[in-house]
C-alpha cells in the first residue's frame, strides 16, 4: 500500500467530522491555479497547480463505525466491513470514484481520504 501512495500523482486530502449528527459537504477548487497562504508568514503564497484537460475522478475512502456507533470496534470502508480473511490478510481497499465537480460528503463520525489526481503540487515532486 505504501508504495501505491508514492507512485500517485496528485494530492490526498484528509477529512473527518466528529460530530454525531452532522452530514458535511464540502467543495474542492479545482482551477488551474489555487493559492495558499502560508500560515506562520501571511507574505509568502505557494501555488498549486492542476493538470489543464480533462479532470479524472476523485477517488474516495469513507471509513465510518459500524452502524453508526462509535464505540463499535468494527469500521467499514465505502460501506463493506473490514476484517481480514482467513490468512490474516486484509482486503484489498478499494476507493469510490466521484466526479471531481461533486461536493465531497462526510457522515457523522466518519473519516475521508480524498485522492484528487490532477492536483500537481511542486514541493511533492
Amino acid at each position: 500500500m505504501i508504495l501505491y501512495s508514492i507512485l500517485q500523482k496528485g494530492i490526498t486530502i484528509l477529512l473527518m467530522n466528529l460530530d454525531n449528527s452532522t452530514t458535511v459537504e464540502t467543495e474542492v477548487a479545482l482551477r488551474k491555479n489555487l493559492w495558499h497562504k502560508n500560515m506562520s508568514d501571511d507574505s509568502k503564497e505557494m501555488k498549486l497547480n492542476f493538470l489543464s484537460g480533462t479532470e479524472r475522478a476523485r477517488e474516495e475512502y469513507h471509513l465510518t463505525p459500524h452502524d453508526g456507533n462509535i464505540h463499535s470496534q468494527i469500521m467499514a470502508l465505502n460501506g463493506n466491513i473490514l476484517t481480514v480473511n482467513s490468512n490474516g490478510e486484509i482486503p484489498s481497499l478499494q476507493p469510490i470514484y466521484v466526479n471531481p465537480s461533486n461536493p465531497i460528503v462526510v457522515a457523522p463520525f466518519s473519516i475521508v481520504f480524498a485522492h484528487i489526481p490532477d492536483a500537481v503540487v511542486t514541493a511533492c515532486k
